[in-house]
């Protein structure tokens, strides 16, 4: 077991390192284990067995205001930064966003944030399953509701591998 300022990515050693084109994915779920299932592992349980995914890159603000990051559903482990933490120093502890075993149905944990127009966020967003069948979803809205990514998105013009310079 973990401690509370660690997690599975950063306590075991990497078995697969590689780029993901597309998006923030849904993981492999229970109902749909073969309809996706990212990063070149195969649909069968033994390979999601123990995995630690961790996706990072920049959130681009189109608009001015408050964006909110929801965790619906996380098998067993889902954490979130935003901003400098994204880059490095991120622990559990200072996650802007946690969940963890939060089966579907159940009510979806929220992180909101006020973002600048213009401006490129490090964003960092890790998901852990550490035995059995797993899965996992973020989902980000802006400030007028727009989707910008949920579990059924592939590619999204604000999430971005590289930053660029603020406009």
């Amino acid at each position: 077991m973990t401690s509370k300022s660690q997690h599975l990515s950063q306590t075991r050693p990497v078995a697969m390192l590689g780029l993901t084109y597309g998006a923030i994915l849904r993981g492999n779920d229970y109902e749909n284990r073969s309809r996706r299932c990212p990063y070149n592992l195969r649909p069968d349980a033994a390979n999601w067995e123990y995995v630690a995914v961790n996706h990072r890159g920049y959130l681009y603000a189109h608009q001015d205001g408050e964006y909110s990051f929801t965790a619906p559903i996380a098998d067993n482990l889902s954490l979130l930064w935003l901003a400098p933490n994204a880059y490095s120093g991120y622990t559990r502890a200072n996650a802007n966003l946690e969940a963890t075993y939060t089966p579907v149905g159940s009510a979806p944990l929220e992180y909101k944030v006020t973002l600048v127009k213009g401006k490129y966020y490090p964003i960092r967003f890790s998901w852990d399953n550490s035995g059995g069948a797993g899965y996992y979803e973020l989902k980000i809205k802006a400030p007028d509701g727009t989707l910008i990514v949920d579990g059924t998105t592939t590619i999204s013009p604000y999430l971005v591998k590289f930053g660029c310079r603020d406009t």
